[in-house]
């Protein structure tokens, strides 16, 4: 449902998918099969040890004690991916966030009013292996597994925490190498016939990457002016003279081969001629002998504008972006007068400025994010302990994946920039229903550390654990994905 009715509402507002929200529906299946599990386990576990309730019974008592963790975990998961809206200035991000949050809007609808009613119509039975493993949790492989882990967290406290205060440490400390770079080709696996072509072209070749600037002269035919041509020509030569740029193309080339071919072809008058009137002569002959459209790509009709095209190896942002602020220096030192002015543009500078403030942004909707679900675990827990608390847990997530990044050399891209809102929305949900768990556990009595142990881990702890799966589960679907950014993003 949640799936569904975000997509078709994307649809009916004629919001296209992007590369970003490609990942989206993926997403919403792992974060909206998270509340029915654990309304199905309250549901199963209520059935268990109270055998004489109908299932319409042990449905609303369930549904009446899970309410408050999954609306907690919904607004906390909205709030992250807000977040990621508000902080974003690119549509596709702030789609991505608008989106993904309705669809856990409808997700916590369908969990609480849907199912509920599916499940009082179809009476499912718990099964007797269940009822067994609920009287003797010992014998659940699973329960097993989260008591012998919430035993030794309990027991070992301040190693517990020391280690994680260690992990989160290292993460800040690598996240200040994180890199940030992407690289259109590399959205291809290594494998597919385009990528290698493009890596072998860049290697032979000028390059499949293109610069391009746009000279505009005051008025019509001002690109015959000799001064103007031995700019954009001073141009080439200082831009070929930066790394990764192996050859240029302007209408400066076209003209210092007529005057050698006119001239005798000697090399020595591969020049450009000295006055207007020659240039404009050179001009005519040709479009008189030869077809005019050869220079669609370089002058317009008026001999007003003019491109000047560098052609790069390498369409990488750390290895592009110095070029494209040089020459930006370039130009405003050497054109933008009265006669001429000079503008970048082209493929290469596109992605420089598309790139340049990720991780600006990103910073940015990761502290907004955090912001967000802090303030609302506070509203909602009515303690800022208990939202600090449940906060703790996802910044420590997000420094180690910073750490991995780093050491596993996966740079912050386009694809990978908003793991860190996901995590925030999918992470805090762990926190908010262990310590609800707590408060419950609390007010009962103060339970000794076997009996936490026993009864946090043991129900809540086994559903979280599915939790988790169910989300590896999701996100693992990206690992086989031919997009290697998207298997980048599945991976961290």
């Amino acid at each position: 449902a949640a799936v569904l009715m975000t997509v078709g509402l994307m649809g009916h507002s004629g919001v296209p998918f992007f590369f970003i929200t490609n990942a989206m529906p993926v997403i919403l299946i792992g974060m909206a099969v998270a509340d029915s599990i654990h309304i199905f386990s309250t549901y199963y576990e209520l059935q268990a040890k109270n055998p004489e309730y109908s299932a319409q019974e042990a449905i609303e008592k369930a549904v009446s004690t899970m309410v408050w963790p999954v609306t907690l975990t919904t607004l906390t998961t909205m709030a992250g991916f807000i977040g990621l809206f508000v902080a974003s200035s690119m549509p596709p991000f702030e789609y991505f966030g608008l989106f993904t949050a309705f669809g856990v809007l409808v997700a916590w609808f369908y969990s609480l009013f849907v199912l509920p009613a599916v499940i009082t119509l179809t009476k499912p039975k718990v099964s007797k292996r269940w009822i067994q493993l609920e009287q003797d949790s010992r014998k659940d492989f699973f329960a097993r597994i989260m008591m012998r882990l919430g035993s030794v967290a309990t027991r070992y406290a301040k190693t517990t925490v020391a280690v994680f205060a260690s992990v989160a440490l290292v993460g800040l400390i690598l996240s200040v190498q994180l890199r940030v770079n992407d690289d259109r080709i590399n959205t291809f696996h290594p494998s597919e016939s385009i990528y290698q072509a493009d890596k072998a072209i860049n290697r032979h070749m000028h390059g499949t990457n293109t610069l391009d600037v746009v000279i505009e002269t005051g008025g019509k035919e001002g690109l015959f002016d000799p001064k103007v041509l031995a700019k954009i020509e001073a141009l080439q030569v200082y831009g070929e003279s930066l790394p990764h740029i192996n050859g240029s193309m302007s209408l400066v080339d076209f003209l210092k081969q007529m005057n050698k071919s006119l001239n005798e072809d000697r090399d020595t008058l591969y020049v450009l001629p000295d006055s207007k009137e020659l240039a404009a002569q050179y001009l005519l002959l040709y479009s008189a002998s030869s077809d005019p459209a050869d220079f669609v790509n370089v002058v317009d009709y008026d001999y007003r504008f003019a491109n000047v095209r560098f052609y790069l190896d390498t369409a990488s942002f750390v290895d592009t972006g110095p070029q494209v602020q040089l020459l930006e220096t370039y130009l405003k030192q050497n054109f933008n007068t009265e006669d001429v002015s000079a503008t970048l543009t082209g493929r290469v500078n596109l992605t420089y400025h598309w790139l340049k403030d990720i991780g600006r942004s990103h910073i940015v909707s990761v502290i907004i994010s955090l912001v967000f679900v802090l303030l609302v675990a506070i509203l909602l827990f009515r303690s800022i302990t208990a939202g600090v608390l449940a906060v703790l847990p996802v910044v420590t997530s997000i420094l180690g994946v910073y750490a991995t990044m780093v050491i596993g050399g996966i740079d912050l891209s386009v694809g990978t920039s908003m793991f860190a809102a996901v995590a925030i929305g999918l992470g805090i949900d762990f926190a908010i229903h262990t310590i609800d768990r707590l408060k419950i556990l609390f007010k009962q009595a103060i339970p000794t550390r076997q009996e936490l142990v026993a009864q946090l881990y043991a129900s809540t702890g086994r559903a979280l654990l599915f939790n988790y799966l169910a989300l590896a589960c999701g996100f693992g679907v990206l690992l086989i994905s031919k997009v290697v950014p998207l298997n980048n993003f599945g991976t961290i």
